[in-house]
């Protein structure tokens, strides 16, 4: 009996966490022709994720202000942010981790080629 309620917890536990791992693990691809065209889905992806408020996580709501953020396309084609500046702390680490949550990736064709958007918040 007692390795039957083992091998329940187990199950269970596998069954609980399986789709979190392999939600982690997908991501958007955002095809494209040219650099023009990848900018504009980037751009257009990040107003979507900061236009949700399913990821926010307020600690302080002065969220007001202006946020740069720098995107590089990576060697293997993940999107990635090489710098956030701006001058609310709060605001840089909200959008940070909005756009991180996108998990975006691109043809590596596009490596080394870098996106600058501008966040208007308030």
């Amino acid at each position: 009996m007692k390795n039957i309620k083992i091998l329940f917890v187990i199950i269970l536990t596998a069954v609980f966490f399986l789709p979190l791992i392999s939600a982690k693990a997908d991501g958007i691809e955002l095809k494209s022709n040219n650099v023009s065209d990848l900018n504009t889905q980037i751009f257009f992806e990040i107003k979507n994720v900061l236009s949700t408020p399913l990821y926010l996580n307020f600690t302080d709501k002065n969220i007001k202000g202006e946020t740069t953020v720098i995107l590089l396309v990576d060697k293997n084609g993940k999107i990635v942010i090489s710098g956030i500046k701006g001058e609310n702390d709060l605001l840089n680490n909200q959008v940070q981790h909005k756009i991180e949550s996108r998990n975006m990736w691109t043809d590596t064709k596009f490596s080394g080629n870098t996106f600058t958007i501008v966040v208007n918040a308030g």
